[in-house]
């Protein structure tokens, strides 16, 4: 073993002498520089917080009324950013239809969460149908950390 230890000392004294030591050592230096740079310039972009694309998520909602007097919903969600959104499985959004003279929920749904978008999709995520009673009605589509969308119609 002593004799294994003398070697290597003998044999990294004599590369110092030589400076090869000290050339491959720079080199192994800027090429360890070169990879960490490499990984941070092409690396994986990191996602983005879904809540700090907040005012990019935009809510809608379409109310049709059919001729036997039945009231269909169609929620969507859109994304207006030029980036991703990851989707937010946080979300717990609401929909909420109340009718207004009486300030009654006539209906209500929950959605958990929110599914990634790509710049500029828009899709629909939630249908409601059913009979409502004439009067007025405000329908309101969101989540908590979201700007709802809310809208008001009258059935006859």
């Amino acid at each position: 073993m002593r004799n294994w230890i003398a070697n290597w000392s003998m044999f990294l004294a004599s590369i110092r002498q030589h400076g090869r030591f000290t050339r491959l050592l720079r080199l192994a230096a800027l090429g360890l520089a070169a990879l960490l740079v490499s990984c941070r310039l092409f690396g994986p972009t990191p996602t983005p917080d879904p809540k700090s694309m907040a005012a990019d998520i935009h809510f809608s909602i379409a109310v049709s009324l059919s001729a036997v007097g039945k009231t269909q919903l169609s929620l969507a969600v859109e994304n207006t950013a030029s980036r991703r959104f990851p989707g937010d499985e946080q979300f717990n959004g609401t929909l909420e239809i109340r009718e207004t003279s009486q300030d009654q929920v006539r209906g209500s749904a929950e959605l958990k969460e929110l599914p990634p978008l790509e710049p500029g999709e828009k899709q629909t995520l939630m249908e409601w149908a059913g009979q409502l009673d004439p009067g007025n009605y405000q329908v309101t589509w969101g989540g908590p950390d979201y700007e709802p969308d809310i809208v008001q119609f009258q059935i006859p």
